[in-house]
C-alpha cells in the first residue's frame, strides 16, 4: 500500500529512462527554468552553486538546510533505481547555469527519506521550491516510501508556507526548540 497522498503532478512515470525526466518550467513572471535529474558531469555546476550559497543562517534555501547537503549529496549517482537528485538550470551568456537543486536521502532500507531543497536568491517567490519538490515527492511515492521530511529553522518562512502548501505537516523538533519538522506520509494522515 502506497502511504503518499496522489500529488497528481504527473510530471514523470517513474518507470521513464532518467533521460526522459526532464522538462522547461515557466513560472508567473514567464522566466523559464530547465529541470533534469543530475548527472556525474554536473558536478562541477553543482559545486559552483554550493560555493555560491551563504551560511546556514541566511534564509535562501526553501527545504531543509544547507547543514544537511554534504552527506546526501556524495550518494547522488550510488542508487540505480531513478536519480534522486534534480538541478534547475537556467542559460546564462550561453551557457548552463543551476539556480536550484533538490534531492533526497534515504533511511530505513528506503522506507523514509529526508528532503532538501536550495533555491538561488534570484529564483526564489517563483515556484521553483515546488517544482523541484513534486517530482522528488513522485519519486518517493513511486519507490512505496512512507515517510519523506525536512528539518528547519523555526524562523524560515518560506519553508514553512511551501512545507504546508505541498500537503506536509509540522511539528517542534523536541531535541531543539529553533527547529520544526515537516513530514509527510503514513505517520502524518
Amino acid at each position: 500500500m502506497n502511504h503518499f497522498m496522489d500529488s497528481g503532478f504527473g510530471y514523470f512515470d517513474a518507470s521513464t529512462p532518467a533521460s526522459g525526466m526532464r522538462w522547461l518550467e515557466t513560472f508567473s513572471d514567464r522566466t523559464n527554468a530547465l529541470i533534469r535529474p543530475l548527472e556525474p558531469a554536473d558536478g562541477p555546476a553543482k559545486l559552483a552553486f554550493e560555493a555560491a550559497l551563504p551560511g546556514v543562517a541566511a534564509p535562501l534555501y526553501i527545504v531543509g538546510q544547507i547543514s544537511d547537503i554534504p552527506k546526501c549529496f556524495s550518494k547522488i549517482w550510488s542508487d540505480g533505481e531513478a536519480p534522486t537528485v534534480f538541478g534547475a538550470f537556467v542559460y546564462d551568456s550561453g551557457e548552463e547555469r543551476m539556480i536550484g537543486v533538490g534531492e533526497f536521502c534515504t533511511f530505513e532500507h528506503g522506507l523514509r527519506c529526508r528532503c532538501t531543497v536550495l533555491v538561488d536568491a534570484e529564483w526564489r517567490n517563483k515556484g521553483l521550491g515546488s517544482a523541484l519538490m513534486r517530482p522528488l515527492m513522485e519519486l518517493a511515492k513511486s519507490r512505496g516510501m512512507r515517510l519523506m521530511y525536512a528539518r528547519c529553522r523555526n524562523e524560515n518562512r518560506a519553508m514553512n508556507d511551501l512545507a504546508h502548501q505541498l500537503g506536509f505537516r509540522t511539528r517542534l523538533d523536541l531535541s531543539d526548540p529553533d527547529w520544526l519538522i515537516h513530514e509527510l506520509g503514513a505517520t502524518t494522515r
